[in-house]
This record gives structure tokens, C-alpha cells and sequence, in this order.
């Protein structure tokens, strides 16, 4: 006899093609694996910035607003990029391909920027 897929599932699947596909910071964060290696289209806040290492990170450009407390949780995503690194506080659109660094954790790998 073959077995369904329950909900549960059917939700944690996600079809991803080698086309660019647009996704959010917290989609990737939580379950990184349908994206690896794929390209992606992607819109996020700039939180720290480092120049020197070609380094910055985003978070969903909708989020927690000042005085959420300790219940707010970031969903961080590591970008490496070539160009000039964006400021703090920057909304940008990235492009690129999510793969694991070194260290086995995500990076995203940015191949154009566009801030907005």
C-alpha cells in the first residue's frame, strides 16, 4: 500500500529550478537545503556591513519594529559580494547562488546588487 504525504510535508517542499527564483531571508534560513547551489532573487535589509571582507548580512525588509523585546528573532543570512558593499539600514536585491561555506554554514554568494 503507498503512503501520502501528510501536510506537514507537502508544506516543507518547495520546488526550486535552476532559474533565478525569488525567496525570502526566512524561507532560506529555516530550511536551506531546496535552495543550495540554485539561483536566487532575493530582497533583504542590510544589518552590519563589513567592507573589508566583502561581507554583509540581511534580514526580511518586514520584521520586528523597535521595542519588540527579547520575543524578536532575526533570521540572518551571510552575503558575499564582489562590488561595493551596501550601508546598514539598506534595502537591496540580490542576486546570486546560495551555497555552504568553509565552516558547512549558509553563504550567499551575491553576483549583482541593486539597492532600492
Amino acid at each position: 500500500m503507498m503512503g501520502t504525504a501528510s501536510s506537514q510535508e507537502i508544506q516543507n517542499t518547495q520546488s526550486i529550478s535552476d532559474t533565478d527564483q525569488k525567496a525570502d531571508v526566512e524561507t532560506i534560513y529555516k530550511n536551506p537545503m531546496p535552495f543550495l547551489n540554485k539561483q536566487i532573487s532575493l530582497t533583504g535589509v542590510v544589518t552590519i556591513s563589513f567592507p573589508n571582507e566583502n561581507m554583509f548580512m540581511i534580514t526580511d525588509p518586514v520584521g520586528c519594529g523597535s521595542g519588540c523585546g527579547s520575543k524578536c528573532t532575526i533570521n540572518l543570512i551571510p552575503v558575499s559580494y564582489s562590488g561595493e558593499i551596501p550601508k546598514e539600514k539598506d534595502i537591496v536585491q540580490i542576486n546570486g547562488v546560495l551555497v555552504k561555506d568553509k565552516n558547512n554554514k549558509i553563504l550567499f554568494n551575491a553576483s549583482s546588487l541593486k539597492s532600492q
